[in-house]
């Protein structure tokens, strides 16, 4: 790794420390110590549970954004891709041909997305369940 490369992962590390710790004290300043002083003990452990469900489901869903895109371009450089786009685009090509390129191209795609689809699901599900933790008290 080259010392441009290094310090730009330490800066993201940095800045990603920061924004985090930023979240966290804004939860427990504007959120869980309200809560605790004014003797809402249920509300309190309700958000205790359902706040760090909720950012692990955030931290899932980006990063299964992040496979989501990543792997949609690494398909993009796939030989059999590339023949497939060629034979569809080709004029003269005849119809059935097209249409199995096709299909085996829209396969190659929904395998390319089915790990980060994975993770945005799960992703959205703990956002979800925290959310309702979090709200339990007005839901019921």
């Amino acid at each position: 790794m080259t010392k441009s490369k290094n310090a730009g992962y330490y800066i993201l590390w940095t800045l990603g420390i920061l924004f985090l710790g930023g979240i966290l004290y804004s939860v427990v300043s504007e959120t869980l110590l309200p809560l605790w002083n004014e003797g809402s003990k249920d509300e309190f452990m309700h958000n205790i549970i359902g706040i760090p469900v909720i950012l692990t489901g955030t931290i899932i869903f980006v990063y299964g954004g992040y496979r989501f895109v990543k792997d949609s371009f690494s398909t993009m450089g796939n030989e059999k891709l590339i023949t497939n786009t060629s034979k569809i685009r080709t004029k003269e090509t005849p119809k059935e041909i097209k249409s199995t390129a096709k299909k085996e191209n829209f396969q190659m795609q929904l395998n390319a997305w089915k790990t980060g689809g994975k993770y945005l699901l799960l992703g959205a599900l703990l956002i979800i369940a925290g959310g309702i933790t979090i709200n339990l008290k007005q839901i019921i």
